[in-house]
């Protein structure tokens, strides 16, 4: 963005630059292990996920909306009781009980920003999700949370996180 158009928007009030730099919270979630080909129903994304051998984890989060996880993704974002999300752990963990998980308190700095209106975001993993969809509380609106890539948001890997759940699972740093 050149300067002008910097002071145009910071003049008129408008942020130039949205993005902010934000961290995930320390906070609980549930996960299980069900039999594979089990449908789960993600309300905030209105998506539909089914466990298989790739993703046979499903994680239930805040405010009881599931979708299913890989073991990469789990292990490097969760722990249980403290400890890493071994296979070995998983495989104790595997007997389709709900067991509650903690997001890991050196999880990586990612960025967001606020949604537009009905923004539509095609995410990395195939989804498309949509922002402030009508049906459901987005307290003070949806955002856009992207990985960091070199220190700028990675808008090819981004995703968008229901406002009302936003405040309990991210912090802006």
């Amino acid at each position: 963005m050149n300067f002008i158009m910097e002071e145009i928007l910071s003049n008129s009030g408008l942020d130039p630059n949205p993005w902010k730099k934000c961290k995930k919270n320390i906070y609980s979630i549930s996960m299980y292990v069900p039999e594979k080909g089990t449908k789960v129903h993600n309300n905030l994304e209105n998506s539909d996920y089914t466990t298989d051998e790739k993703k046979p984890y499903v994680l239930v989060g805040t405010v009881g909306e599931e979708w299913t996880i890989d073991y990469e993704k789990l292990k490097r974002t969760y722990t249980y009781e403290g400890k890493e999300l071994t296979l070995e752990i998983l495989k104790e963990l595997s007997d389709g009980k709900k067991y509650k998980i903690t997001v890991k308190d050196d999880s990586p700095v990612q960025w967001c920003r606020k949604a537009v209106d009905k923004e539509k975001i095609k995410t990395s993993w195939g989804e498309t999700l949509e922002a402030n969809r009508d049906g459901i509380p987005h307290g003070k609106g949806d955002y856009v949370v992207a990985t960091d890539k070199n220190g700028k948001p990675n808008e090819k890997d981004s995703w968008i996180v229901n406002g009302a759940v936003f405040t309990k699972t991210y912090k802006i740093i």
